[in-house]
């Protein structure tokens, strides 16, 4: 008797880089950036989800296992067929930044990088089978200045499809006992973000930090455009918002207020490399 097939889901959210390692399998290392002002990176698995774990400690929280993981480590994701490939879906091509296209400078990422190693990131996860698309996007669409001055909407999480019949992992380099495992329609998100209370300022700078440091270079600045279907990841042209005003007594003769501007989380977004 066949057994059913399953897609495994990864979800990859927050300020990570999709360094490409094959370009003809399009096989990658995901660098969760070592950045300041950031959360603990962890990985997150719905309580049914889960199946086991070794080496790794957790917290649940409304249904949710939240693992945080240990700085230094790389990890791969299983199963991990060397001779398969990563599908890239244009979407995923189309709202995930390529980092050399807002660059200041033409620049190769770091030779650890190159080199497989864990460069100025709290730890790396790799992946070598499955389909690569966006899941959603962002509220805010972006632009980057000075190189891409069209706005665009930005995928907020990048979905990783892996087709299986049985439970997989996500397990530590060198000491595979350390992991994760789920069952063969699992979801694992993998998060690198802000906490929700920090002010974002231009946090895709940070990405600087994977780059070679023998050539000074800086990362475009976001400029926020209009809102985004999060769903479709389409731009939506507002409708103008109503003029507020206040009273002469309250605001000198009844002058405009202006609004509030939302906050730019988009400035978290994944990349990928090249």
């Amino acid at each position: 008797m066949a057994h059913p097939i399953f897609a495994a889901t990864v979800l990859f959210s927050g300020l990570i880089l999709h360094y490409e390692t094959n370009s003809a399998t399009h096989q990658k290392t995901a660098y969760l950036v070592k950045a300041p002002n950031h959360v603990t990176p962890r990985i997150l698995v719905p309580v049914g989800d889960f199946d086991s774990a070794s080496g790794l400690t957790s917290t649940t929280t409304n249904g949710v296992m939240k693992f945080n993981l240990p700085a230094g480590k790389q990890y791969v994701i299983v199963p991990m067929d060397t001779t398969n490939k990563v599908t890239v879906m244009s979407d995923f091509d189309n709202r995930v930044p390529h980092l050399p296209k807002i660059l200041s400078a033409n620049v190769n990422v770091h030779a650890d990088v190159v080199a497989g190693k864990n460069h100025n990131s709290h730890a790396t996860i790799s992946y070598s089978d499955g389909t690569l698309s966006t899941q959603r996007c962002f509220e805010d669409a972006a632009m980057f200045s000075p190189h891409i001055m069209t706005e665009q909407c930005l995928a907020e999480k990048v979905k990783l499809e892996i087709t299986t019949n049985k439970n997989w992992e996500i397990h530590e380099v060198g000491n595979p006992t350390n992991k994760i495992v789920l069952k063969p329609n699992g979801i694992a998100t993998i998060e690198n973000a802000a906490p929700p209370s920090s002010v974002h300022t231009q946090h895709q700078k940070h990405y600087a930090l994977l780059l070679d440091t023998s050539v000074s270079v800086t990362v475009d600045d976001i400029i926020l455009g209009n809102k985004c279907d999060q769903d479709k990841c389409t731009i939506i042209i507002p409708k103008p918002p109503a003029v507020t005003t206040r009273s002469r007594k309250d605001h000198g003769g009844g002058h405009p207020v202006p609004a509030l501007m939302h906050e730019p989380l988009v400035e978290c977004s994944n990349s990928q490399w090249p």
